[in-house]
């Protein structure tokens, strides 16, 4: 979850091909990269400090895996809620039924997974543009809004959870950071799907300053996004929206509750709401691509230090959830992507053209 729109590629490079002859940058993105990916390490590393592996890797193969039958079935319901509401928030700009937007939400989920600073956002973006021929504008705006209602979903989780769970401090100060960050999001979207007057009054000046091409074209930009945020306008699409991503949200978490079982662990649905919301929160922190370091870090917070769960059993559970989490949407995409015939140098070319305008 990010309200970060990053790029999928550097501005500059000395360019390598990548195996389907598409040029690869390196530069500002091999910086960013490593930076995560030493992010990434500090992170699985306090996480799993004070493990035993040997007992580690021991609970591992002891494990019931036929829960992740289930798990799994659980995700994809998720995922398949989520594409509806994408459907939902996509409606003031065209209706697109749920079957053709399932491909684009799959692609995009993979692409979080593989490429650096959480590009899935911007593939998303530029599959459904070439797909459907939908504003980009309008559709980063719905995936903004999407990011935001997932965070307040969390927030929501961790509250319900702390009526019966006692929660640390840590996980006090993350809810008040992330209430800022969401709290503060929702109320600017809000602002803009509803405040055409103030937003002329505060664009003006700043377009005076501009020559009229420029400002021709960012009041373009201007109108395509907000109406990418027509949803917010519509009180029954808002409560959607919200519904929709607690319904999600909610299959995750039975998610983690059924992979737990196949460990001998026991979550009950305010710790599995608990561990879902923190987990997903920590995943903010700029990584690797897969928040890897991240995730196991925010799972193990809950589990072994406010749930008191077993060390050994809880530290195979974070990796193989995340295992769970990571490969099947990685591979369904992969599917996706290349079935559609789709490559590294479109997404290159529209990154280009996203920078010029």
């Amino acid at each position: 979850m990010t309200l970060a729109q990053d790029r999928i590629l550097p501005q500059r490079a000395a360019r390598t091909p990548l195996p389907d002859g598409t040029p690869r940058r390196n530069g500002a993105l091999s910086l960013k990269f490593w930076i995560g990916i030493s992010i990434s390490i500090v992170f699985l590393y306090l996480a799993l400090r004070g493990q035993d592996f040997g007992a580690l890797w021991t609970a591992m193969r002891e494990a019931s895996y036929i829960w992740l039958i289930p798990a799994i079935g659980c995700y994809f319901l998720g995922v398949v809620i989520r594409t509806y509401r994408w459907h939902i928030l996509l409606r003031s700009t065209r209706e697109i039924p749920i079957r053709r937007l399932w491909p684009v939400i799959v692609i995009g989920y993979m692409a979080n997974n593989i490429l650096p600073l959480r590009a899935g956002e911007l593939v998303r973006t530029y599959v459904l543009s070439e797909r459907e021929k939908v504003s980009r504008s309008a559709t980063l705006a719905t995936i903004v809004v999407e990011r935001v209602f997932d965070g307040l979903t969390m927030l929501a989780f961790i509250v319900f959870a702390a009526l019966f769970i006692d929660i640390n401090a840590r996980v006090r100060q993350l809810v008040l950071v992330a209430a800022l960050l969401f709290l503060g999001g929702l109320a600017v979207f809000f602002f803009l799907a509803f405040s055409s007057a103030w937003r002329v009054r505060l664009l003006r000046p700043i377009f005076a300053r501009l020559p009229h091409a420029i400002t021709v074209r960012i009041e373009a930009l201007i109108i395509e996004f907000v109406t990418g945020l027509g949803s917010l306008r519509r009180a029954g699409d808002s409560g959607l929206v919200a519904l929709s991503s607690v319904a999600a949200w909610g299959a995750e978490a039975t998610m983690y509750a059924l992979v737990a079982k196949g460990f001998g662990l026991t979550l009950t649905p305010a710790s599995a709401m608990l561990t879902t919301g923190v987990a997903n929160l920590f995943t903010l922190v700029p990584s690797s691509p897969g928040y890897i370091g991240p995730f196991e870090a925010g799972t193990l917070l809950v589990i072994q230090q406010i749930l008191r769960l077993p060390v050994e059993t809880t530290g195979a559970f974070a990796l193989v959830l995340h295992a769970a989490l990571y490969f099947p949407i990685t591979v369904w995409g992969m599917y996706y992507w290349f079935s559609q015939h789709l490559s590294l140098r479109t997404v290159q070319q529209y990154e280009k053209t996203a920078e010029t305008t």
